[in-house]
């Protein structure tokens, strides 16, 4: 049976039905009692340590470690190589862009001579000028047939170049567009 010392503040400490005097040895016949002592601070037994022997590691356990490792310290060269490469393009001094000399394959011949007033394109007849925005007027604005299957938003849009009204909903657009119809005559 070993023996436990109890060295801690108190006069004394009672565990389990047994009483530990301070500074006293007292004798313990009980195993579990024995193996709370043995992991309790202020108490000191005269039963000799387990001594925990090193688990011997096996040469794969040690390869695969190994391999890990090396993965390890081989993204972290990989970060370290980009980031090195960010700071040189930072600290990188800017490259001014090369002057390039720039010649004309042909000499450009205008009617223009300074000092007198360019034609205007109105007065020359050949010309045709073309009218920009698409049709100029409601009259011009083509109504397709099926209309009414049309998406409501495309209906507000045809609407909107039938009339100046404000259309803010299919209701305006219907409308519009049946008014438009009215006044051509055909619906």
């Amino acid at each position: 049976m070993p023996s436990y010392t109890y060295n801690g503040p108190n006069k004394s400490i009672t565990l389990r039905g047994v009483e530990f005097p301070q500074g006293e040895a007292v004798l313990v016949d009980d195993a579990d009692l024995e193996k709370k002592l043995d992991n309790l601070p202020f108490f000191d037994g005269d039963k000799p340590k387990e001594v925990v022997k090193p688990v011997a590691v096996s040469d794969s356990e040690k390869d695969v470690e190994i391999a890990q490792l090396k993965r390890t310290i081989g993204r972290l060269e990989h970060e370290n190589t980009v980031l090195r490469r960010r700071v040189a393009e930072y600290e990188a001094p800017i490259d001014e862009p090369t002057p390039v000399e720039i010649t004309p394959e042909e000499e450009v011949i205008s009617e223009y001579t300074p000092g007198e007033p360019e034609p205007a394109a109105e007065d020359d007849p050949d010309l045709e000028i073309p009218r920009r925005g698409g049709p100029t007027g409601p009259a011009d604005v083509e109504i397709p047939d099926d209309w009414r299957d049309m998406h409501w938003k495309r209906q507000q849009v045809l609407a909107r170049k039938l009339t100046d009204m404000e259309i803010t909903n299919q209701e305006d657009a219907v409308t519009a567009i049946e008014m438009e119809l009215e006044r051509r005559g055909d619906q």
